[in-house]
Parts: C-alpha cells; structure tokens; sequence
C-alpha cells in the first residue's frame, strides 16, 4: 500500500487502524507491547488462565469485526481497504527491558512471540484471517473448535519441526474469469 498512496497518507490509515484496534483490546484487557510497522504485538497476562486464552480469541474475533468499521472511515477518507491476518500461539515468554544504556525498550520476548509472527505470516497463504497453533487452540474452550479449520503440520522459519495449526474466517477470495 506504501507504494501506491503518499506518506502522509500511509501515517493516516496507519492511525485510524492502530487507533481502532486499540480500542478492541482495551476492551478486552490484552496488553499491546508496541506496533511494528502495520502490525501489532499484544498479549495477555493471566499466565496459564483459561480467561487470558478466552480473551485473547475474543481479542482477535472483535478485530475483524472492528475492521469492517475502520474500513468504512478509510474509504471515507479515499484510503485503501486493508485486510488483516492474526496469529495466535502460547508458551513461556520473558518480558522485561531489553536494550542498551542509551535506550532500552520494555518488551515480551521469546519462542511464542516468534512462532506467533509466523502463524500471522501465514493467513495470507491460507486466505484466512486468523491462524492459531494446536497448542493455543487446545488451551481455548472446546465450543469454539468448529470455528476452525486444520490447516495441518506447518514449517515455520526456526523451528525444527513443523506444528500442527488451525485458521479461520477467510478472506474475500476474487474469482478469476477468463474469456474465450
């Protein structure tokens, strides 16, 4: 989108969206740690609760429907549609200060955020909106299982063994027509 729209108008769609989102995980108390580029990292804190996985799924549920609304104020504004990809994984994290003397950056770090960023990378693969790990899937309540599709055993940059995930909520897929 960056290269098709001037810089002033990235930083406005950049703003509405974030602005948006936030608002959806103040509602569902999940802690954003900081935007990264257009994306955003965020986390729960009830360590190993039933409710922070809950959340969570909520969390990324509220999302897509919040975006349908921040779509309207973009095109509004003659800004482009945008789509959005989640993904959700569980495990052991440290968070903390990391950095130097001169700048430090208070932070969640760790295995989970990493493979969480690459589950995210695959929504656009899949043409899904939300990928989640069988780890995290299998921490949620089970009435939310058939909202979600296997999607099988998938390599995830660094990682040795694939692992298994789940997506959901598909995208708008444009069929292609041909003529003869």
């Amino acid at each position: 989108i960056s290269s098709q729209i001037k810089a002033q108008e990235v930083v406005d769609l950049l703003n509405i969206y974030f602005s948006d989102m936030m608002e959806v995980f103040v509602e569902n108390g999940i802690v954003v740690d900081k935007f990264i580029g257009d994306g955003i990292l965020a986390y729960a804190v009830e360590e190993g609760s039933p409710i922070a996985y809950e959340n969570m799924l909520k969390t990324a549920f509220d999302m897509h429907l919040k975006l349908v609304q921040t779509n309207i104020k973009l095109k509004n504004k003659k800004l482009p549609k945008i789509q959005l990809g989640i993904g959700l994984h569980e495990g052991t994290v440290i968070l903390g200060s990391i950095g130097s003397k001169d700048k430090l950056q208070y932070t969640i770090i760790g295995g989970p955020v990493n493979v969480a960023t690459r589950l995210e990378g695959l929504c656009k693969l899949h043409h899904v909106g939300l990928i989640v790990s069988s780890h995290f899937l299998g921490k949620v309540n089970p009435k939310h299982l058939s909202k979600f599709t296997n999607l099988g055993n998938q390599k995830l940059r660094g990682l040795d063994l694939p692992i298994e995930v789940h997506g959901t909520m598909a995208y708008e897929v444009k069929k292609q027509s041909s003529a003869a």
